[in-house]
């Protein structure tokens, strides 16, 4: 399959990330970096890229706690609140 123009920068992003990081010195940045521009397919463009480390994956961020779970949270911390300070000894009726 033909790769693309952003196939093509995509895979001088990642290897200007290794240079950057010192993995490839100048002469093999350089060298690999005309392999990637010239790349036709995707195998091509596989072989400037083939000893790097791939791209760092993202996790996604922990999902927040339903809606009803977290209002029960503020709801119980309030009542928690108020009745924690009303004096001991003290009746609703005094």
């Amino acid at each position: 399959m033909l790769a693309s123009r952003a196939d093509r920068e995509h895979a001088v992003d990642r290897l200007t990330t290794a240079f950057a990081e010192g993995r490839l010195d100048r002469d093999e940045f350089d060298r690999r970096v005309g392999q990637a521009l010239r790349a036709r397919t995707y195998a091509d463009l596989a072989r400037p890229l083939d000893d790097l480390p791939s791209p760092e994956i993202r996790r996604a961020p922990s999902p927040r706690p339903p809606l009803a779970e977290r209002v029960w949270a503020v709801l119980y911390s309030c009542l928690s609140c108020c009745t924690a300070q009303r004096p001991s000894g003290h009746t609703a009726e005094d």
